[in-house]
């Protein structure tokens, strides 16, 4: 999807470069008026225009060579942008250093360069027939380099006779034959190259070439007439010179705008192109079944993995089923589904059982999705069928549904025995406890006493062991209910940090005084107890616990810190785990841990509504925090 956003931003630059180019030919168009409709025409005037117009020609040239893709094509858009710039050169230097500034030795220099200009031109014209070779009869070598020297020969017969030697200018007449010579060997190749089979714009852009090298062709032998028979040709030459450059620049201006259009509709064909392979590949590459049909419902193309998947062949469903007539053996469950279709709306079917190919009266089942089509003017063009093999899935499903149950019946009898157990565990303890009061006054052995407190030690440690997981039992249950009222989260933190005032911890309580919030304020004692606790038990004398709140949305968020001794980070993810106890191998149950106390926190949590999460980094400490929802009243 980046192939968007580049060809978007290809386009602006395109678009950009053109108008650049477009306001400099209309500038330059703008000041050869202005010289001729202002200025008297002289021999300055037709210079100046002139090297306006081949500048015009210049840029009208890049135009096309920025806008074609055509390999060839853009080399003979460069060969006459090299053979004009040369040119252009000329003019400047006859114009403004030979007469202007009288620097006459630049003359020679200005003509060789002329000579020069003719080489872009033969060069892109001659790579152009050595890269299509194939393309040429070399028999027209034969035919074609004849009947130009036959032509070359006769004008230097015309030319030669009746020479006057006296005035004849050696140096100009070898210049004017290099120029002839020149202009014959472009002419040989170009014409090769119209002969040849080419893309149509490329012959037309060497017609444009050809005729303007041409015309100052006979610009050329008229002028070494002029010279060798010292005749007056009436300013033909300059003539045939101004129609060529005039030829060229019309010339093209009509390609540039044909070239536009034909440019916009080869993007267009290529786009299209681009897109149709595209659908053919993703249809080709689709793991899934699918078929299309044509506006009355005849399937017209599969697939490969239609084919693959309902073991047929083009041949036996390509045309022969419809998907109005033929709607039970495409798996529709009823010839008004098919009907629905007609009216654009989308077929989804999660299973169905389709009665064509190997499966036809077999256990074969397939997800089934059909949807309508349109074309560019919004019309129902046809319709796309997409299935996919759902045999192995409904076993699966299944296998999946028995295991499902038998696990669900397991989990139920696990609960059911958790909560008789507890209970059960339970029951003796109450009379144990109640007892040991009426032992203690009758004994009066202090050594005696100590056991009895070992006793008492141990059955509250059993009794809170089972009370939490009876209260685990009722959480899984689902037999605990939540009872909403208004509550002081700071009183409530301050009570609880006060029943830990034994330990040798700095607390902090950094929950603003006078907030109230809505919520069970049972179980936020619970969940901020078991927290604290935890936070007590896994720090040193000396640490710091701090409890904070602080709103985020729609949600309060609490926090517990200390700067005990952290947890590893390969604990982290079962840290509220029924059972898990951190440095298990460790621990000496000095405190009674049992593994219970994060999960009652984040049971709690979960039926107030909100998540339980923390961060601890070993050797600095822990933070737990735990959300609540605002105005949570049901």
């Amino acid at each position: 999807m980046n192939l968007g956003l580049g060809m978007d931003s290809q386009n602006d630059r395109q678009k950009l470069m053109d108008n650049a180019l477009m306001g400099l030919e209309i500038g330059i168009s703008a000041m050869i008026a202005i010289l001729f409709l202002i200025s008297p025409i002289t021999e300055e005037v037709f210079a100046a225009a002139s090297i306006l117009i081949v500048l015009f020609c210049i840029i009208v040239s890049f135009k096309l060579f920025i806008s074609n893709r055509d390999r060839d094509l853009k080399n003979m858009i460069k060969g006459l942008m090299s053979s004009l710039t040369i040119w252009m050169v000329v003019i400047l230097i006859e114009v403004f250093f030979t007469s202007h500034f009288n620097i006459q030795y630049l003359m020679p220099v200005s003509e060789i360069l002329m000579l020069a200009g003719y080489l872009p031109l033969i060069y892109y014209v001659h790579r152009l027939l050595i890269d299509n070779r194939d393309r040429f009869d070399g028999r027209l070598d034969r035919k074609i380099i004849p009947g130009y020297l036959f032509l070359i020969l006769v004008i230097l017969y015309y030319a030669s006779s009746n020479i006057i030697p006296v005035k004849i200018s050696y140096f100009d007449t070898l210049l004017l034959i290099s120029y002839l010579i020149a202009g014959i060997i472009f002419l040989a190749l170009s014409t090769k190259a119209l002969l040849g089979r080419l893309e149509y714009r490329i012959k037309y852009f060497l017609v444009i070439l050809t005729v303007f090298i041409f015309l100052n062709f006979l610009g050329d032998a008229l002028n070494l007439i002029e010279v060798l028979r010292a005749v007056d040709t009436g300013g033909l030459p300059a003539t045939f010179y101004s129609l060529g450059i005039l030829y060229l620049t019309l010339s093209l201006l009509v390609f540039s705008f044909n070239n536009r259009n034909t440019s916009l509709i080869d993007d267009m064909s290529k786009k299209l192109n681009d897109t149709q392979r595209f659908t053919r590949d993703l249809m080709s590459q689709s793991p899934d079944a699918v078929s299309i049909f044509n506006n009355d419902g005849s399937m017209v193309s599969v697939n490969d993995s239609f084919l693959r998947i309902y073991n047929v062949t083009r041949h036996e469903v390509e045309g022969k089923y419809n998907l109005f007539t033929d709607w039970k053996a495409l798996g529709l469950s009823s010839g008004s589904q098919a009907e629905s279709l007609k009216k654009g709306n989308i077929l989804a079917l999660e299973r169905c059982k389709p009665g064509i190919g190997k499966f036809k009266g077999g256990d074969f089942y397939s997800s089934l999705k059909i949807f309508p089509t349109y074309d560019s003017d919004g019309r129902m063009s046809g319709y796309v069928g997409i299935s996919m093999d759902l045999s192995n899935n409904v076993g699966l499903e299944s296998d999946i549904r028995c295991a499902h149950d038998k696990l669900r019946d397991e989990y139920e009898r696990k609960l059911e025995f958790t909560g008789i157990a507890a209970q059960e565990l339970k029951a003796p303890l109450t009379p144990i406890l109640g007892c040991l009061d009426r032992v203690r006054s009758e004994i009066k052995d202090e050594s005696q006493r100590q056991y009895l407190d070992i006793i008492e030690r141990n059955a509250y440690r059993q009794k809170n062991i089972i009370d939490r997981m009876v209260e685990l039992s009722r959480l899984d249950n689902g037999k605990i209910s939540v009872r909403y009222d208004d509550v002081d989260p700071c009183g409530l933190a301050n009570a609880i940090l006060g029943n830990y005032s034994t330990y040798k911890r700095t607390t902090v309580n950094e929950i603003p005084s006078g907030t109230i919030i809505r919520t069970d304020k049972e179980k936020l004692h619970n969940i901020l107890d078991n927290m604290i606790s935890n936070a007590m038990k896994y720090s040193y004398d000396g640490s710091k616990v701090s409890i904070g709140l602080y709103e985020q949305g729609p949600e309060y968020i609490f926090s517990v810190s200390d700067t005990g001794r952290g947890i590893h980070p390969s604990d982290l993810e079962r840290i509220f785990e029924r059972f898990y106890i951190v440095d298990a191998n460790n621990d000496k149950r000095e405190c009674g841990r049992i593994g219970l106390g994060l999960a009652l926190v984040k049971g709690y949590v979960q039926l107030l509504g909100g998540r339980v999460w923390l961060e601890s980094t070993p050797g600095e400490g822990s933070t737990f925090y735990f959300s609540i929802p605002k105005h949570n009243d049901f």
